[in-house]
């Protein structure tokens, strides 16, 4: 079986997880839509969560970098990258 997605994420071993809040991106995504999401979703006062980021298809290389630069430096953030 080929697998479905490619995970951007150092280890999680250990880690607990109560609530995850997911988003996909898409090709017609701009990258100042995605900034404005992320940021909303980062600065909320509850911080207790999972940030799952699913790239569903091509995306700009903007997009495709901040995202990897995201997942790096902000240890709530998954970064999935759908293969089909």
């Amino acid at each position: 079986m080929q697998s479905q997605f490619s995970l951007f994420q150092p280890s999680t071993d250990g880690l607990e997880i109560k609530t995850v809040v997911a988003m996909a991106v898409y090709s017609q995504d701009r990258l100042s839509w995605l900034l404005n999401a992320v940021e909303s979703v980062l600065n909320q006062s509850y911080t207790d969560f999972v940030f799952v980021i699913v790239i569903d298809g091509d995306v700009s290389n903007a997009i495709l970098a901040f995202l990897k630069e995201l997942s790096r430096n902000e240890s709530r953030v998954i970064v999935i990258i759908s293969e089909s």
